[in-house]
């Protein structure tokens, strides 16, 4: 029960709060079948208001996200949260980590759906991404 706990402190906590479920969640989440119950619990619809910049908290939510993205289920979500417009602008303008886990996410869309491919590259990910490949970390 702790999964849907550490949801919604993530969703009503305090920025404390809010930190220390994120790295709680994702410890769990290396466990292949709590990113389902992560998902389910809603998880993926406040990690993405977590990417604004202002919060602080763009990097724990989106290495949160990049594992949750390789499930089908956080795809889905991922999506229907509008993740890709925040996602792109991330590889154009986030830190180094966040810029190669937004990439990740991107990956992770493009590669198991062509629809989902598609929005990404409507979304304008191309040269951004092409940008990180040049002057990226080797990661």
């Amino acid at each position: 029960g702790a999964i849907k706990a550490l949801v919604e402190l993530l969703a009503s906590g305090t920025l404390r709060g809010k930190k220390d479920a994120a790295t709680a969640l994702f410890n769990l989440s290396i466990f292949h079948d709590n990113k389902a119950r992560m998902v389910q619990a809603g998880a993926v619809k406040f990690l993405a208001m977590l990417l604004d910049p202002a919060d602080g908290m763009v990097d724990k939510a989106v290495a949160l996200l990049a594992n949750l993205s390789t499930i089908p289920e956080g795809r889905v979500e991922i999506v229907r949260e509008s993740g890709i417009p925040l996602l792109v602008e991330l590889v154009e303008s986030g830190s180094h980590r966040g810029k190669e886990n937004a990439a990740s996410i991107l990956l992770q869309l493009s590669l198991h759906s062509r629809k989902f491919c598609t929005l990404v590259l409507q979304e304008g990910a191309v040269p951004p991404i092409v940008a990180l490949s040049q002057f990226g970390t080797p990661r």
